[in-house]
């Protein structure tokens, strides 16, 4: 069975990049909740903390299950 693949894997190093519109829509939320909940905790609470810990888990998760196999990929020269 094909899966809709929302994160390719970088050209080169480690990692994902958006590669459809879902992809994109995942990347601007988590965003937006690092950027709001930066703007409405206070500084020095520990709740931006744990927002930031679990948003990026969920972001990591969701770019693991929807994206590509990920693997180093090395700058090679011609």
């Amino acid at each position: 069975m094909n899966k809709k693949i929302w994160f390719k894997k970088k050209r080169y190093g480690w990692g994902w990049t958006p590669s459809s519109w879902e992809g994109w829509v995942a990347t601007l939320g988590y965003m937006a909740v690092l950027f709001f909940s930066a703007w409405k905790v206070k500084a020095g609470e520990m709740g931006f903390g744990v927002i930031f810990i679990l948003t990026t888990c969920l972001f990591m998760y969701t770019t693991y299950k929807k994206g590509e196999e990920v693997n180093w990929n090395k700058f090679k020269q011609d």
